[in-house]
């Protein structure tokens, strides 16, 4: 726009002086049909401009995730337990970590978990339990726009091959790596749990703490 202001600008001086100095007429009008055809060019190329796609699709690609399913990592015990309700699961294996079932409605399967710090009593991390198929109140639930039914190609494709780390529990035989693995996002605080290939589970954390609680019970797979 700033451009075709500057042309209109210049093609009104040019006017004035040809009418100014009649001498150089011709020169004056040589420079005005020049910055009226440079006008045109931009109008038209202005009307005709098209979207930027790298901007679209830049608005499309994974984010880092610190909160999920109504629960932000960090939030206190008391306020998660206000907006919903926290139920304990039995005693934890982690010390100083408690885990809560968040019950959000009566009716709502219990699905949603938090690792909660028992010293800060604040959120460290978030997971989602998958309903099974066949549950009438499953809803499709998804992260980073991989959900729950989905396949480890499609986390592989979603996010690229570059940015996956496959996990598997330590001491697992081999038939067993195959049956149950985690596909982990350092990069973005995501974590997927997958049962034979199929997404029956999700975390958000900050990395730090899967590597402090999962350092005992998982490694990175021999293969893929």
């Amino acid at each position: 726009m700033l451009d075709i202001l500057l042309g209109l600008l210049v093609i009104g001086l040019a006017a004035y002086l040809w009418q100014k100095f009649p001498a150089f007429k011709w020169f004056f009008l040589a420079l005005l049909c020049f910055f009226l055809l440079m006008t045109i060019l931009l109008v038209v190329k202005s009307q005709n401009k098209t979207p930027d796609l790298d901007t679209n699709k830049n608005n499309n690609v994974p984010k880092v995730i610190i909160n999920f399913r109504e629960v932000v990592l960090g939030d206190k015990w008391a306020d998660v337990n206000f907006k919903f309700t926290l139920e304990p699961e039995p005693a934890s294996k982690i010390p100083g970590i408690g885990v809560y079932k968040v019950k959000k409605s009566s009716t709502e399967p219990v699905l949603d978990f938090v690792d909660v710090d028992e010293m800060s009593r604040t959120v460290k991390r978030i997971y989602h339990q998958c309903a099974g198929t066949t549950d009438p109140r499953a809803e499709k639930i998804a992260l980073n726009e991989v959900g729950c039914g989905d396949t480890g190609d499609s986390i592989g494709k979603r996010y690229g091959a570059y940015e996956l780390t496959v996990l598997c529990s330590r001491g697992s035989i081999p038939m067993n790596q195959n049956e149950i693995r985690y596909y982990d996002l350092a990069s973005y605080n995501v974590r997927y749990r997958l049962v034979k290939n199929i997404v029956v589970g999700m975390e958000v954390a900050y990395h730090n703490y899967f590597d402090k609680v999962d350092a005992d019970s998982l490694m990175k797979c021999a293969s893929r």
